[in-house]
């Protein structure tokens, strides 16, 4: 593989059209055809682009090569180029500019993009920035961050695939195969095709890194919570109930033991709930009296999570806990117990409560019947 990051000095001279118009259409056509019309599975297709590839490689080639014969000896100029890893594909100076040049021959069809990530990034921003899903970034780089968070460490470095799919680092003894049977989606022949991979075992070379187009394996294991069944936190004297009842349910503050708490978020359309934030934590309590339905993981956003059945069709949610769960699937609990402590995991920024209701299976708004604090 070539790691390109390095300054390159080029002795520059006035553009010729020719390296004008081979470099403005070699960028044109890998984005926006090429790429495109390669998995189309046909033959006459992947026929006209390896001859179209070899072609336009020739002519950006000689149009370098003419730039620098005529290069004057009074001009230069430094150039730049970002951290990109293409396979073994060529990188070519290229009259004032680094291009990768897609060829036949070469090991593999697809670049690595390497970004490190800054204050503020989080995988979606990410993932728009080079136009590919967070779960490519994230299923990409399992070994070195977590799958189940939602922005990845500040300095980290990601590796990046130029499309959508998987990367995978091959070990010894893999073969094409196992890896069709360890991932979940992606095909062989785009596989064999963008990797470049020969007949007639198509091998994979052990310490390389292959690209499954639009490709997803099984994400690891969700962290273990840490469930402590000792006593939880000394209780602190609980504010008398809202008037208010739903259902016959009657609520307390389910952060009356959090004092110094805000409120962040309410409920709308699109947030089925209210954002409680407190800095550092505090332990949550249960705001009716019910059955734990569930106290553990949950993939979907959530993070560490409770779910409490109250009866009559209502039911309230805590998300975000920090993995310190007090309560298990099945017990009964009392309003104003506490079932687990605050933190920010799942699909969180900043530690906070995320308190919801259901109704029926319907959310709805916590506020005229659950006592905490609110913003006016």
């Amino acid at each position: 593989m070539s790691n390109i990051g390095t300054k390159f000095k080029l002795e520059e001279s006035k553009p010729t059209l020719l390296k004008k118009y081979a470099s403005a259409f070699g960028s044109f056509y890998r984005k926006n055809f090429a790429y495109r019309i390669y998995w189309g599975r046909s033959s006459l297709y992947r026929s006209f682009i390896h001859f179209s590839i070899i072609t336009l490689t020739v002519i950006v080639t000689l149009g370098g090569i003419s730039t620098r014969l005529t290069a004057n000896s009074n001009r230069s100029n430094t150039i730049v180029a970002d951290s990109i890893t293409s396979g073994n594909v060529d990188l070519l100076e290229q009259g004032g500019s680094v291009q990768s040049i897609l060829l036949a021959t070469t090991t593999s069809n697809f670049e690595i993009i390497t970004y490190t990530v800054k204050e503020g990034d989080t995988y979606a921003s990410i993932s728009d920035n080079f136009g590919v899903t967070p779960e490519s970034i994230k299923l990409s780089n399992a070994n070195t961050v977590s799958y189940y968070d939602a922005t990845p460490p500040v300095g980290k470095q990601l590796r990046i695939p130029e499309l959508n799919g998987v990367l995978i680092d091959i070990k010894e003894g893999d073969t094409l195969d196992k890896i069709m049977n360890y991932i979940t989606a992606g095909n062989r022949l785009d596989i064999i095709e963008i990797n470049n991979l020969k007949e007639p075992d198509y091998a994979l070379t052990p310490n390389s890194v292959i690209l499954v187009p639009d490709g997803l394996f099984p994400p690891p294991p969700p962290p273990t919570p840490s469930i402590i069944y000792s006593a939880p936190p000394p209780p602190a004297p609980i504010p008398a109930p809202s008037e208010a009842v739903f259902q016959g349910v009657q609520f307390v503050d389910p952060l009356s033991n959090c004092p110094g708490y805000g409120y962040s978020r309410g409920f709308s359309s699109w947030h089925n709930g209210v954002d409680l934030p407190k800095r550092g934590g505090c332990p949550i309590r249960a705001a009716a009296a019910g059955t734990v339905e569930f106290a553990g993981w949950s993939s979907g956003g959530e993070g560490f999570m409770v779910r409490i059945n109250h009866g009559n069709g209502v039911k309230s949610l805590y998300f975000h806990g920090d993995g310190q769960m007090w309560v298990t699937a099945g017990q009964q609990v009392y309003a104003g117990q506490d079932i687990m402590y605050m933190g920010c995991t799942g699909n969180c920024t900043g530690t906070h409560l995320h308190f919801s209701l259901k109704y029926n299976g319907i959310w709805i708004n916590p506020a005229p019947y659950v006592p905490y604090a609110r913003p006016y």
